[in-house]
């Protein structure tokens, strides 16, 4: 089978550096927006709006209209006109921290997923409103949880979730799905994942059919609600072990941590990232780092140097991107794309299904044709 080769065009903001952890187009296809609060222009290339909110980091377009939704600093949901950069409503929400919004189909439900906390335990918490009423139609509470992302089914009778159980590093992490009275209808669970330790991100096909996610070793998994079947797509990239650490080798390692189907439901996109450690330099810094804390002396300036001397050595990571495409069907790869140097933060498909985009670190959103895999 031939495989595509597909260049992306880049988004570059020049005011923001950090990662763009969303991205979103509006329902025409021709805006782009990013948990920044800009608003690109894909023909031009050029910032043309940006939102009049402080954001913390979540935004998404109604389906049908231009208006946008955007989590706020002081942690409300606002909805924002975009024909007028204003804000037309805003619902204040219990949260302390909300990761992840997403509208249903026909635009007049929000699923926000987060986390309370207490003074002992945290508490994942999948909320869906009837955001033009005001009124919350589901609440969905799961103790020492914490979910990074929402999804709802094409007919809204099905709202999946996905994030960790237990403390960071001892997690596991689990895809939850429940119907609309909040009765769990499925759950897929697994140990520490080998990049990221969490499962965060989860999406519908366009017939409501199939979740994907991203699942055993970091890699995209389908699962099919009808059979309960998981099926798991791409290469597995080994975590570090014991043996190869002392080899003193080069190591390559990551993950994927977004996936998204196309329009019509015939191929799966997944991107994320990892990095290249050189192990026999690390083996030595560690020696340097070993020997200064054994030697005694003079230690006021310690910390300052072996900051200086990691930072200009050759044992910090190589970071890349990754952005896969297979074919649903035959498991086999569709695409090969050309990637940044960063890691593939999220993914978004335009409603036509003819761009792609990604959004990554640095402040750079990459957008790829994918219209010949049509």
């Amino acid at each position: 089978m031939t495989q595509h080769v597909l260049h992306p065009q880049r988004l570059e903001s020049r005011e923001n550096l950090g990662s763009i952890n969303t991205v979103a187009f509006s329902p025409d296809g021709r805006l782009l927006a990013t948990n920044y609060g800009e608003i690109w222009d894909i023909t031009s290339r050029q910032v043309i709006a940006r939102l009049p909110v402080s954001m913390s980091g979540f935004v998404a377009f109604h389906p049908r209209r231009t208006d946008i939704v955007a989590i706020s600093q002081d942690n409300a949901v606002l909805v924002i006109d975009l024909t007028q950069n204003a804000v037309f409503r805003r619902l204040q929400i219990e949260e302390r921290c909300a990761q992840s919004i997403a509208f249903s189909s026909n635009g007049e439900l929000l699923g926000i997923a987060g986390l309370t906390e207490s003074e002992d335990a945290s508490t994942g918490i999948v909320r869906l409103w009837e955001w033009e009423q005001e009124r919350l139609v589901l609440e969905v509470n799961e103790p020492n949880a914490l979910f990074y992302s929402v999804a709802m089914a094409p007919d809204a009778q099905l709202i999946a979730a996905s994030g960790c159980f237990g403390p960071i590093g001892n997690s596991t992490s689990a895809l939850l799905l429940w119907d609309r009275e909040g009765r769990l209808k499925g759950k897929v669970e697994q140990e520490n994942a080998a990049w990221n330790a969490l499962t965060n991100c989860v999406c519908f096909s366009p017939d409501g059919t199939k979740l994907a996610f991203c699942g055993v070793d970091d890699r995209p998994c389908i699962a099919t609600l009808t059979t309960e079947v998981v099926r798991t797509f791409g290469d597995f990239v080994c975590p570090s072990t014991p043996e190869l650490i002392e080899s003193g080798g080069v190591q390559e390692f990551g993950g994927y941590g977004s996936v998204v189907f196309s329009q019509d439901g015939l191929h799966l996109f997944a991107g994320g990232g990892g990095h290249h450690h050189d192990w026999g330099r690390f083996k030595k810094d560690r020696d340097v780092i070993e020997e200064r804390i054994s030697g005694g002396g003079d230690m006021s300036n310690f910390f300052t140097d072996i900051f200086s001397d990691l930072a200009s050595s050759a044992s910090l990571p190589d970071f890349f991107g990754l952005l896969g495409c297979w074919n649903i069907s035959s498991g086999e790869p569709d695409a090969t794309f050309e990637v940044s140097s960063t890691p593939i933060k999220c993914l978004a498909i335009s409603a036509d299904g003819r761009t792609l985009a990604a959004g990554s670190d640095l402040g750079l959103s990459l957008l790829w044709d994918i219209s010949p895999l049509n």
